[in-house]
């Protein structure tokens, strides 16, 4: 019985073989080929038999699952690994054998089952000056005021991306306009 409870019968040997395939590998070019159909099949199959999309979709978590189990493994139990160690002349004097743990596939584990906990987090906060809240000082202005103001604005971030067009000119901003005490930054 697949893991959502849904069983799905076929009589249609190829359906059978991929699904077979697709459970163990979770991959449809790999299970395409394994059933001897084209891909283009499957996806024929899939838009056109619900029962067949159900049991994919039950394989997928299978494959999934085993996916899931083997990463445990790794990252807890490790993967032996096998080092020869030789002499000046080449010969093999001796093997060593490790054993090698996957903090990465840990740490996905981790992230993966619990979230809440084990998610990355970070923030963005904005603040006006001196850390205070931003004020937004443009009550009873026109709509032709507020472009106006947004358009000085966005001068002076293309003046300060792009510098003075004019090297030796320091006070670019008395040059465009931007320098005006009526515009805030």
């Amino acid at each position: 019985m697949p893991p959502t409870g849904r069983a799905y019968k076929t009589r249609h040997p190829k359906k059978a073989a991929f699904l077979a395939a697709y459970r163990c590998n979770g991959n449809v070019s790999a299970s395409a080929l394994a059933a001897g159909i084209h891909r283009v099949t499957f996806y024929d199959w899939l838009g056109h038999d619900e029962g067949f999309a159900a049991a994919v979709e039950d394989a997928a978590a299978d494959a999934t699952d085993s996916l899931e189990l083997e990463a445990r493994r790794r990252a807890a139990e490790g993967v032996e690994s096998k080092r020869g160690i030789y002499d000046r002349s080449g010969r093999l004097v001796a093997e060593e054998t490790e054993v090698k743990y996957s903090d990465t596939l840990l740490i996905f584990l981790l992230k993966g089952l619990r979230p809440d906990r084990y998610r990355e987090r970070s923030s963005v906060e904005h603040s006006g000056p001196n850390s205070g809240p931003i004020r937004i000082d443009d009550a009873g202005l026109t709509n032709e005021e507020r472009a106006s103001r947004v358009m000085a604005i966005l001068e002076r971030a293309r003046a300060r991306r792009d510098g003075p067009a004019d090297p030796t000119d320091r006070d670019m901003g008395a040059a465009s306009g931007a320098a005006d005490p009526g515009v805030p930054l």
